[in-house]
């Protein structure tokens, strides 16, 4: 059947408009950037809203307010605190201790996983460094020799742990 240009054409997107509905809020937002996020964080920190709650009440798509929330870590992006942080391996991770279900930093394997650390920030690469830690008879976890996929896990595993940590890794000697 043929339709005259001047009627609309009917077509079916599949539902597709609901799970990607960002375009369709694109530009209705009156708020700034800054009160969007303002808001974004009271919903999700202070209400505790869902994200379909807090996309309904700042009136953006909830794919826009998970990336937001992502950004700004509210939310179930939140920072985890080193007092509640459960692995979820049975392997303990080098630099912590398992006890009651919950890891605790282990300060003598905590000095080396900031010293790595400060190895790698400063440029050194990570076979550098398990030579480094080699070389002055450092064990890992497991009571072996270092190599670069073990510094790489570990660095990956307490990065988030270290972020603020990094000035107290620069009394640590280099030898």
């Amino acid at each position: 059947m043929a339709y005259p240009f001047d009627l609309p054409v009917p077509t079916n997107h599949y539902g597709h408009q609901k799970r990607h509905n960002s375009h369709e809020n694109k530009g209705k937002s009156q708020l700034s950037k800054d009160e969007i996020q303002t808001l974004i964080k009271t919903c999700m920190q202070s209400d505790n809203l869902s994200f379909e709650q807090t996309a309904e009440r700042v009136g953006l798509s909830v794919i826009t307010v998970r990336r937001i929330s992502r950004t700004l870590k509210v939310g179930p992006y939140r920072e985890i605190e080193a007092s509640a942080i459960k692995p979820k391996s049975s392997q303990t991770p080098y630099g912590w201790t398992r006890r009651s279900g919950t890891l605790e930093r282990n300060p003598s394997e905590w000095q080396w996983v900031e010293l790595a650390f400060k190895l790698y920030s400063e440029g050194m690469s990570l076979h550098k460094i398990a030579a480094h830690l080699n070389t002055r008879k450092v064990a890992s976890k497991n009571g072996g020799t270092w190599s670069a996929k073990t510094i790489s896990q570990t660095l990956k595993w307490n990065e988030p742990h270290l972020k603020n940590r990094v000035s107290g890794a620069d009394n640590l000697e280099v030898l």
